[in-house]
């Protein structure tokens, strides 16, 4: 009986034609294929990324299949491959092209809320519905906790799915309470919106409340100070809102006093929200923080609770501390603590924040349940950046900018208290940190000893401020500014601390802004492992991580990476095959840019990279390739939007870039240009780019950040507000700087984390295009970075064009 090796295409695989594992699943494919008698010759397969399978058939079974790949002159295995790819495409096309085998029964809660809403259901949606169904129908407390991993594509409609089942889950269990996470206030807002249309559908409302932070919420002494430095007709507009106690906007979902929103609202032209929030109030008295307070009064009442991402960090972060502070002296923590530390290393099974988080969930402590109750079940939507969030909680920025326009404004007001000597003082450190700058823009340095020179220069800059501050209050009075170098004082004196008396779990680097100016130390723990165990283990019962970037081809499907970011205990974990459909790869065509050469020999469609120390000459033969690398894309599209259905997303890294790109396109273009700027909410510019392709307009927007990942340009009346996505540069250096992510991407195959956090970057960004069955067949990436041909960075762009590999690729120049 020979061995046969034949492969097997990711096209194929991840339809969910082929499963695992794919050598028998495969050869079960193959052997109903070989029962028809109407078989001919297949045609040749496009080579694609694929994996590899061996199976044994038996004499007559090779004999067939090598004569019907004779014509073609194909072995036995490519013949195999050719059969299979032809039986995927008439396996995918019976309805709506999508395959019979996705049509999954219909949960009937989520069928109740798709007829009530006039929506047809979709094969993907079940099959996501009963993926979740797997942990939503656990009954037995001892399988309990588990954290399932759900993903599933943009467009297949997993948060109806969800809410759905949450809806469900909470008219099962009446006394349950759960939660929703979700990354951004904007997204919040969204899936409040959401959540009432489930309600409404299923007539049956649930008591809901949200939470929301600190910098959500305006101080109104901070507010009433600026009021006279404003324009006058935004003065009236923000003093009758004053008046009225802050109150929110009619339409809006997030009821609270004192928001930004609603400032934002009633005030659009003001532009000093930065300067109001509740980071700026002088006194826990001020309205606007009472009102914060205020949300936790509903919480126990409340069957759900929605929130962002960080707002659940903060929140964990503040519970496991009132516990911890709580139980410190109990006897089961000093009896598992001196057992643990009386092992050796070979004999610790478990970290010692395991060892009391399972004392934790064991436990009848109440102290920190009036923060964060216990949860039934927790939805985090967008979960592959949960742990940015918890990261920004356990660490601070230091923006060298920020501070020093509070030393100038401290300076300002109190000039005899603060004097010039001291801002002078700050603007030497600022330019000795910038000259110590010498990494490329992709790069983040580790302090050295120039580092800690200069900050030691700043501790005592910021201690002789606040000894200012302790003078008596009618000199200097009560000034927010004073607090926040109080923290940042604080912060300095970890950072220099940090390798010598915190064993390794407290960390601190410096890495500056995009143009280079500012310098930015960042402070703060090198690992988040202890809270998010804290998380799933003692804090949620049942938690569901949703997004459309959670599994990974290494080649067999895998969470792995997404499991150790999050830090899931193995145990714990649930897995569920991710969920596409066909329909979002075959309406888009990838546009890769060939690896040509310019007339002067330079290669085309590379970005430049320079060194801040570099010689005078080696900036002067940067600035001409820039240059050429500028009128590259800016040609390219200007000439691929003329032929566009729809407006153009084009996503970047460095503000520089698109700004310079952004002014070539508007020069060539009667259409809208919009580029972000930084201070410029994304919000802003989607709905200018939404407002001018409805008008029948086809707007360009570049942009970087947060463009990436959940920037949503669908509009429900233009199916073609968005057609086209170019992608400038593979956004190596554009992924969150963390503290944890760094020391990640210092160990050994440490590259792997970099390269896995790029291809998230990447799918969230080409998910912007397709986002139903619906949507036109005229959807159009293009990847603008030539080194995905080069042999010396083949190991960093594999990952992407196995990404691209599933649309249809055409090169382009």
């Amino acid at each position: 009986m020979p061995s046969v090796t034949f492969r097997v295409p990711d096209s194929i695989r991840t339809n969910g034609y082929i499963a695992d594992p794919v050598p028998a699943s495969g050869k079960a494919r193959l052997a109903a294929i070989l029962t028809r008698n109407d078989l001919t010759t297949p045609a040749r397969v496009i080579p694609e990324i694929s994996v590899h399978a061996n199976i044994w058939l038996n004499a007559a079974d090779e004999k067939r299949l090598a004569d019907l790949g004779a014509p073609n002159e194909m072995s036995v295995g490519e013949t195999i491959t050719a059969l299979l790819v032809a039986d995927a495409a008439m396996w995918a096309a019976p309805v709506m092209g999508i395959p019979v085998a996705a049509q999954a029964p219909c949960h009937p809660a989520l069928a109740r809320v798709l007829a009530s809403l006039k929506l047809g259901q979709r094969g993907e949606q079940s099959r996501f519905y009963a993926g979740l169904e797997k942990l939503l129908s656990i009954e037995d407390p001892a399988q309990l906790p588990r954290v399932l991993f759900a993903e599933a594509g943009t467009g297949i409609g997993k948060t109806l799915a969800y809410m759905a089942g949450v809806h469900a889950f909470l008219k099962s269990l009446k006394t349950a309470q759960t939660a929703i996470a979700v990354p951004t206030h904007a997204l919040m807002d969204q899936t409040l919106r959401e959540w009432r249309k489930v309600q409404d559908a299923l007539g049956e409302p649930v008591s809901t409340a949200t939470l929301i932070g600190q910098n959500e919420f305006v101080s109104v002494q901070a507010l009433t100070d600026l009021l006279p430095d404003i324009d006058q007709t935004v003065r009236e507009q923000i003093t009758t809102w004053i008046g009225k106690s802050g109150p929110c906007d009619p339409d809006a979902v997030i009821r609270h006093a004192w928001t930004v929103g609603a400032l934002r609202k009633v005030a659009p032209l003001f532009n000093r929200m930065r300067d109001v929030t509740l980071s700026e109030r002088d006194t826990d008295d001020d309205p606007g923080y009472v009102s914060y307070r205020e949300q936790w009064d509903s919480l126990p009442r409340c069957s759900i609770v929605v929130m962002s991402h960080a707002m659940l960090a903060s929140l964990v972060l503040r519970r496991l501390t009132a516990q911890a502070r709580a139980t410190k002296d109990s006897a089961a923590i000093k009896e598992a603590t001196a057992a643990w530390v009386a092992l050796t290393s070979t004999e610790r099974e478990k970290r010692l924040y395991q060892v009391l988080n399972d004392i934790y969930a064991q436990g009848e402590c109440e102290d920190g349940l009036d923060l964060l109750p216990n949860l039934d079940l927790l939805v985090v939507d967008e979960a592959h950046t949960l742990e940015d969030s918890f990261n920004l909680v356990l660490s601070q920025n230091i923006s060298m900018y920020r501070l020093h326009k509070d030393i100038e404004r401290l300076h300002a007001s109190h000039p005899k208290q603060i004097t010039s000597a001291t801002v002078a003082a700050m603007t030497d450190v600022w330019q000795r940190l910038r000259r110590s700058g010498s990494a490329s823009v992709d790069k983040v340095m580790s302090l050295h000893d120039d580092d800690k020179n200069c900050l030691i220069d700043l501790g005592a800059i910021l201690k002789g401020v606040l000894e200012i501050k302790s003078t008596p209050k009618n000199q200097l009075g009560s000034n927010a500014g004073f607090r926040r170098i109080a923290q940042i004082a604080r912060s300095v004196t970890l950072a220099l601390l940090a390798g010598e008396q915190y064993g390794g779990s407290i960390g601190a680097m410096i890495d500056w802004s995009p143009d280079r100016k500012w310098p930015r130390l960042m402070v703060g723990r090198l690992s988040t492992a202890r809270e998010m165990n804290y998380l799933w283990l003692v804090v949620a019962r049942r938690s569901i991580l949703v997004s459309g970037t959670l599994y990974e081809e290494l080649p067999q499907v895998s969470c792995e990476t997404a499991r150790r970011s999050l830090s899931v205990p193995f145990d714990m974990m649930m897995t569920m095959e991710p969920v596409y459909a066909p329909w979002q790869y075959k309406l888009v065509t990838a546009c890769v840019v060939a690896d040509t050469c310019a007339a002067d020999g330079r290669r085309r469609f590379l970005r430049p990279v320079v060194k801040d120390s570099s010689p005078e000459a080696v900036h002067v033969e940067f600035n001409a390739l820039y240059a050429g690398w500028v009128e590259d894309v800016g040609r390219y599209l200007v000439d691929a939007h003329k032929v566009a259905q729809g407006g153009m997303l084009v996503l970047g890294t460095a503000f520089r870039d698109i700004a310079d790109i952004g002014q070539l396109i508007e020069k060539n273009t009667s259409h809208p240009v919009l580029v972000h700027h930084s201070g410029v909410p994304l919000a802003s510019l989607r709905d200018q780019f939404l407002a001018a392709a409805n008008g029948g307009k086809r707007p360009v927007l570049l942009a970087v950040s947060g463009a990436w990942t959940g920037f949503d340009l669908h509009s429900p009346i233009n199916p073609n507000a968005l057609t086209d996505l170019a992608i400038l540069n593979a956004p190596f250096g554009a992924i969150t700087r963390s503290l944890a992510r760094q020391k990640r991407a210092r160990q050994k195959n440490g590259i792997f984390e970099i390269v896995g956090l790029t291809v998230v970057l990447i799918r969230q960004g080409v998910g912007r295009l397709v986002r139903s069955p619906d949507t036109p067949a005229n959807r159009r990436i293009h990847w603008l970075d030539a080194r995905i041909h080069h042999a010396a960075t083949a190991g960093l762009f594999n990952p992407i064009k196995r990404l691209l590999v599933k649309y249809k690729v055409i090169a382009v120049s």
